[in-house]
């Protein structure tokens, strides 16, 4: 098995509690120096999410971040719809599909893009002062790199994307479940799930939050 075919089954190996790995499966994944990381990861988010999810049962946005959501969406949707499907040869080597922990954790982000617009809609992001927002802006990309610590869905094998985010940098500080920083993979202090957690998000293009920095 190769580790292609191992990442087109990830989605289904995820799943611990139901799915038993098949022989060649057992097989790779002694082999393999990188393949039990990225299944590990996988069942992290996974089980990140699941205890996301049952913390927010019966809890709904408001109407607004709905109608907000559902109108970027269909814009994005005609703009591709609209796109010139233009062939691109490339080699096969040069093809990996992306990681199913990858496609996990950017349904993560859409939850916690939904988070920012619900508690910080636009024209309420002046929680940092003027001066600080600033001085953040400003900070080059090595002392981002230091401070933030990045998401999962955006630190993928580009250990350039911090410094090119820092440009146009924006930052925010929030109040965020520890839960939900916990299911991103960042590591926090000890404490109960629900208790909230002082961090700064920085932003990237579209307001997609791309790294967090904890202030406790």
């Amino acid at each position: 098995m190769t580790c292609r075919q191992f990442r087109n089954l990830l989605p289904e190996l995820g799943d611990s509690e139901t799915n038993v790995a098949p022989p060649e499966v057992v097989a790779h994944l002694r082999s393999c120096p990188s393949c039990p990381a990225l299944l590990e990861r996988h069942r992290t988010l996974r089980a990140g999410l699941r205890r996301l999810a049952a913390q927010q049962t019966g809890v709904t946005a408001p109407p607004k971040v709905e109608a907000l959501l559902l109108e970027e969406f269909r814009a994005k949707a005609e703009s591709w719809r609209r796109a010139p499907v233009l062939p691109r040869p490339r080699p096969a080597s040069s093809f990996w599909p992306l990681p199913a922990g990858i496609l996990s954790a950017g349904a993560l982000a859409a939850a916690l893009a939904a988070f920012l617009l619900w508690n910080h809609p636009p024209g309420t992001r002046g929680t940092l002062s003027p001066e600080a927002t600033i001085s953040a802006a400003a900070e080059d990309a090595a002392s981002l790199d230091a401070d933030f610590i990045p998401l999962p869905y955006s630190y993928y094998g580009n250990g350039s994307l911090l410094a090119e985010t820092a440009a146009g940098a924006d930052v925010v500080r929030v109040e965020m479940p520890r839960s939900t920083l916990i299911a991103l993979g960042v590591p926090v202090p000890e404490g109960g799930d629900s208790e909230p957690v002082r961090a700064e998000l920085l932003l990237g293009a579209g307001g997609m939050p791309q790294a967090v920095r904890l202030l406790e």
